[in-house]
């Protein structure tokens, strides 16, 4: 019997967001090259041709319109190939709109597949097959056909990652899974599931360039799965647009199948026993690995997705430049290498980042001398702005005595601070690039309209304790290159007390103020971050966990005692990220309230605090 194989293409284009037409013409080219190559099967991603990042616009009658007129021009234009292509794209039926993929060969439209899923704007598609009138000719229509190929091949196909599979030889799956650090796992687990349950040879294509960068960067990945492993995959961020991979379909194959189990087979990061005890404890950092190596590779791929988004909103926002206050601290130096790697992806000069330093009361020498060694070493346009005159003005006109030192005389600071970068922005048509980290943000440890507000966060999906392997990881870097005065500044960040430096100090001199001393050690509230918002533990559960985890290092009491500072300052202080500033998602973990985590900002954490003390 002859062995069953296909071709199959996975398109990576650069879309317009919001302009069907042009996005069919690009990929009627790539459905071309891959016919050429012979590909029996071409994948786009989800909603390819309008983009995945429209949000309510997908309930716009002009955009689907366009949707439904650029679908015809695509069948219209690859009429003479063989491939089978796969598009995603918004369509209207009895006045529901659908997330869906148009399935086409040689100018025909084979059928229609919607998301089985209701989610925004869009209807769930009908489980059974139904018939739908689409340029004057009924299709098929639902979230479960099957399409047949030639030599009797069938292929299903799954319109985003949570969607039902049907059982085939194929199994494509049209995706909008946005770059973090935990997406390709997240791919192989989907594809290896696939290819297990539902059909041999699993195929996903991700969203990719020209989609928003709000709060999330798309990297356009594509993945085959075969025979129990990996077949074909590009890399996050290629400018390749089109994979093409051989693969065999083998239903039978038993011990391949075992293999895909094997592999597919995670081990739980925690584990608990019938009653509540731990029996199984993470590592004290969830958020950054171990190993060495992998360590690297996830410090590399963060700074570069917070590049990639910055660098999309810089030429989205028609800026010439970004403006960063720059303190010498953790926050803003990794601000700062973001800055720097955006610019060489949008093939600008470092001179481009204004790093300004703004001195008050509590600035320490070495802060401000890390600032300058780092800011002077990346060829930035380096200026300092001493604020003092102009907060002892503040003073005066609010009546405020500068003896004083409560929130009014720390706030004013930042505030001021925030004044100057937005005002030196609109001089300079520049972007405010926002510092403040995962950690502050759910702590609320930033001054409501000072260091909170920005034109772009970056750094708000990154812990510190990340951020400071990402740090320690970029001295290393530059050791290796032989830069040693800008290593040794970067070592010496890192080992830098965490302060807003908002105190006077003594003639310039050591730090008055360390926040983990305020709020508590960043590795336990980053750790209770990761617990409470990625897997929704209770604080009973937490507690127990951490305790675990940090054996040897902090008591239980005194872990409750900062779990109990978490909980009361991640709730009240939600309303500082109800209106926080648009910034990437990095990490797994995002507060951002647009479709990452939301939560009233006038609730109470009464039921988390009673469970806490019941323990």
């Amino acid at each position: 019997m002859k062995e069953k194989t296909v071709r199959i293409g996975i398109a990576n284009p650069e879309i317009q967001l919001a302009n069907p037409e042009k996005n069919s013409r690009i990929f009627a080219d790539i459905a071309k090259k891959a016919s050429a190559s012979g590909a029996d099967v071409l994948l786009f991603s989800r909603l390819s041709l309008t983009g995945a990042t429209l949000g309510d616009l997908y309930s716009h009658n002009i955009l689907i319109s366009s949707a439904r007129s650029a679908l015809v021009s695509y069948a219209e234009s690859t009429a003479d190939i063989n491939t089978v292509s796969v598009l995603g794209v918004p369509l209207a039926f009895s006045g529901r709109v659908y997330d869906c993929a148009a399935v086409i060969s040689k100018g025909e439209i084979l059928g229609i597949v919607g998301r089985g899923l209701a989610e925004g704007v869009f209807a769930a598609a009908p489980i059974d097959m139904q018939q739908v009138v689409f340029c004057g000719r009924k299709i098929p229509f639902g979230n479960a056909l099957i399409f047949n190929l030639p030599e009797d091949r069938t292929f299903s196909v799954s319109v985003g990652e949570n969607s039902s599979f049907q059982n085939a030889d194929i199994c494509l799956i049209l995706g909008s899974m946005p770059e973090t650090l935990g997406a390709e796992e997240k791919i192989k687990s989907l594809l290896r599931k696939t290819a297990m349950t539902k059909a041999p040879v699993a195929a996903y294509a991700g969203a990719g360039a020209g989609e928003s960068g709000t709060d999330f960067v798309f990297s356009g990945r594509g993945m085959i799965f075969s025979c129990g492993e990996i077949t074909a995959q590009n890399p996050p961020f290629s400018e390749e647009r089109l994979l093409i991979a051989d693969c065999r379909i083998d239903k039978n194959n038993t011990e391949l199948k075992d293999k895909a189990f094997e592999e597919a087979k995670e081990d739980a990061e925690f584990a608990f026993s019938d009653a509540g005890e731990v029996i199984k404890a993470p590592p004290k950092s969830p958020f950054v690995p171990e190993e060495e190596s992998e360590r690297a590779r996830v410090c590399e791929l963060a700074l570069e997705i917070q590049a990639r988004a910055l660098a999309k909103r810089i030429e989205r926002s028609y800026s010439e430049k970004v403006i960063l206050g720059i303190s010498g601290g953790l926050d803003s130096t990794l601000a700062i290498l973001v800055a720097a790697r955006a610019m060489d992806i949008l093939g600008k000069p470092h001179s481009d980042i204004i790093a300004v330093t703004m001195p008050c009361f509590g600035t320490s020498k070495r802060t401000r001398g890390n600032a300058e060694i780092i800011s002077e070493a990346l060829l930035t346009d380096f200026r300092t702005v001493d604020i003092k005159a102009a907060v002892n003005q503040h003073f005066k006109d609010i009546g405020h005595a500068p003896e004083n030192m409560n929130a009014v005389y720390e706030n004013s600071q930042a505030r001021e601070r925030t004044q100057i970068l937005m005002d030196m922005a609109n001089a300079e048509c520049a972007l405010v690039v926002g510092t403040g980290d995962l950690s502050e943000l759910a702590l609320g440890f930033a001054t409501y309209n000072g260091d909170h507000m920005s034109m772009f966060g970056v750094n708000g999906s990154i812990p510190k304790t990340l951020m400071r392997a990402m740090v320690s990881h970029f001295a290393k870097s530059y050791e290796k290159r032989g830069e040693r005065a800008v290593s040794e500044a970067l070592y010496d960040i890192v080992n830098t007390p965490v302060s807003p430096e908002l105190l006077p100090t003594d003639d310039g001199g050591d730090i008055a103020q360390c926040t983990e001393g305020i709020v508590g050690p960043y590795e336990l509230h980053d750790y209770f971050i990761y617990y409470t918002v990625k897997y929704g533990l209770s604080p009973k559960q937490v507690l127990k966990l951490c305790s675990a985890s940090f054996e040897g290092v902090y008591d239980k009491a005194t872990v409750k005692g900062w779990l109990r500072v978490f909980i009361k300052r991640f709730f009240s202080q939600q309303f500082k990220r109800s209106c926080m500033p648009d910034g990437v998602k990095v990490t797994e973990i995002s507060l951002s309230p647009r479709g990452s985590f939301a939560m009233p900002s006038d609730m109470k954490c009464e039921l988390w605090l009673r469970e806490l003390d019941e323990d």
